[in-house]
């Protein structure tokens, strides 16, 4: 057996199918946990720190949920900004690069506050449209 390196362009992305294969686990435990066998929507957020491209995570979804409880539901996401504290003058302020300077001093650099979270938001039942909102998050 031979091994071979992806094509950078293909192997960035594939974290993205790894993300939706972990998001249709929970919500197959999700599903388990209320006893529902449909869903018509799928609610997500991620932190901006997550570097998820929403093309290619749209496609992984629509490719991998065939088969399961989301199959024919709509996927809904939300991007959200980091939130930093700048190492110098410990100004909080939101940004959707790490590159960003502190707005206030100027400062690179600082702590992460926010904007590395994965989170299943809610799900929509299929037979009334009612939300559910996840426990397991």
């Amino acid at each position: 057996m031979k091994w071979c390196r992806l094509p950078n362009a293909e192997a960035s992305h594939m974290h993205e199918l790894r993300m939706v294969q972990l998001l249709l686990e929970q919500i197959d435990a999700e599903c388990r946990r209320v006893n529902v066998h449909k869903v018509s929507a799928v609610h997500v957020r991620w932190g901006a720190l997550r570097q998820i491209v929403p093309e290619v995570f749209q496609f992984a979804f629509d490719t991998a949920k065939v088969g399961t409880v989301a199959e024919d539901a709509v996927l809904h996401y939300e991007m959200v900004p980091m939130r930093i504290a700048c190492s110098e003058c410990s100004t909080e302020f939101e940004s959707y690069d790490l590159l960003t300077p502190c707005p206030k001093c100027g400062a690179y650099g600082g702590n992460l506050l926010s904007g590395d979270e994965f989170m299943l938001d809610s799900l929509e039942i299929a037979d009334n449209e009612e939300e559910v909102p996840c426990t397991s998050q």
